[in-house]
């Protein structure tokens, strides 16, 4: 089997600085995937930007909770059930499936599509933003079947007959989802430590399908007031902005593709379910 590799870039949409970054390493040719966060404040620029995007993919990063102390962002649905007691989403998603029922989950995800397609976005797939919907994976992937469209769900994490239902429904999945990032830990605080950890990921890359999930933005003022991670952030750019991100995929083999690519992904689901 090949080694396919899916970059997505989440959190499209959150600040500037990470649509600066996310632009710049589409453009460039380094990744091929991404997520907008529809709720975020700077989401208008994500989709201008997003409409000049060529191969591509563009999803939803499907959204019930809002970390940071000093930013945030609020529900499409405007459901108390989903609200803090300032009005916005819930910092953690422990308090936010402590207060919202799943049918409040997929009305919001649904709320959050439907504004990506009004504002003239085709979807390819959907991730989920915290895992909010780590207790209802089954309605997670119906939303990814009534669109259409792809979904973050790897078979390496999930039970049988959740990845069976998926491959049935025909919806694109990968194989991994950052594997061996347990392996190769980094220290969340030096960007070296977090290119390090990359390199041993890629060295180490299975055959199949792969996602890494990427938080890419530009050191700015901005972004260090809001991320306390922000170094990590900057890291994701720098590494896969760098000529050192193609030489390892060169060197072990290994494709970049993005959502689109059904073909790839339906012939590796033809074969499990065979």
């Amino acid at each position: 089997m090949a080694k396919y590799l899916i970059v997505n870039a989440d959190d499209f949409g959150m600040c500037h600085a990470a649509n600066e970054a996310i632009n710049d390493l589409v453009k460039h040719g380094c990744i091929q995937s991404t997520t907008m966060i529809m709720n975020a404040p700077w989401i208008l620029e994500a989709i201008q930007m997003a409409k000049n995007f060529e191969n591509c993919s563009v999803g939803v990063h499907i959204t019930h909770t809002s970390e940071w102390d000093t930013y945030r962002w609020r529900a499409l649905t405007n459901n108390n059930r989903l609200k803090d007691d300032q009005g916005y989403f819930y910092h953690f998603t422990k308090d936010c499936l402590k207060a919202a029922q799943v049918s409040d989950l997929v009305m919001e995800a649904e709320a959050q599509i439907q504004y990506a397609k009004q504002l003239g976005v085709t979807i390819s797939h959907i991730d989920n933003h915290m895992k909010t919907f780590i207790d209802a994976p089954k309605a997670y992937l119906d939303l990814a079947i009534a669109h259409h469209v792809g979904c973050r769900f790897s078979r390496n994490d999930y039970s049988k007959d959740l990845v069976e239902y998926a491959d049935k429904n025909q919806i694109p999945v990968t194989d991994y989802l950052n594997p061996n990032s347990a392996k190769f830990p980094n220290d969340r605080e030096s960007i070296e430590s977090m290119k390090e950890s990359y390199r041993k990921m890629l060295e180490n890359l299975p055959e199949g399908i792969t996602e890494f999930f990427t938080h890419p933005a530009m050191e700015s003022d901005e972004l260090k007031a809001i991320a306390p991670d922000w170094k990590v952030r900057v890291a994701d750019y720098e590494f896969f902005k760098s000529e050192e991100f193609k030489e390892i995929c060169k060197k072990e083999n290994i494709q970049v593709i993005s959502y689109w690519d059904k073909e790839i992904m339906h012939d590796y689901a033809t074969l499990r379910i065979e």
